[in-house]
């Protein structure tokens, strides 16, 4: 974390998109995200507004949605994942912001869907 930040951002963005599909197609819901979208694979964008559309359904228990709304109600998490990943020479990580994210749900939102 303190020695490669950027590839630990690089990593978190993954986990989170790749929890997201394994979580829909656990609860029978990929189709629909797939169909929505003719047949494309949906981006992270696409993946946290179908949760966002859904979120009485497909995260009933109320920890769950708090641990969703705390992370995604400000679309900063996912775009400075985004900025990280994709256009590396515009900002940089940091061990700080990595900590942050974790503690702000992220961490406890992709472990409970994990589990």
């Amino acid at each position: 974390l303190k020695k490669f930040p950027n590839a630990a951002a690089m990593l978190l963005r993954s986990l989170l998109e790749q929890t997201l599909k394994y979580d829909l197609k656990a609860k029978n819901e990929w189709k629909t995200v797939i169909n929505k979208h003719k047949g494309k694979d949906p981006g992270l964008k696409d993946l946290i507004s179908h949760y966002r559309s859904n979120l009485g359904i497909l995260l009933p228990n109320h920890d769950l949605q708090r641990n969703f709304n705390a992370v995604f109600k400000n679309p900063g998490t996912k775009d400075s994942l985004d900025l990280i990943t994709h256009h590396t020479n515009i900002t940089s990580a940091t061990p700080e912001m990595l900590k942050s994210l974790a503690k702000a749900g992220l961490f406890a939102f992709l472990q409970a869907l994990l589990n």
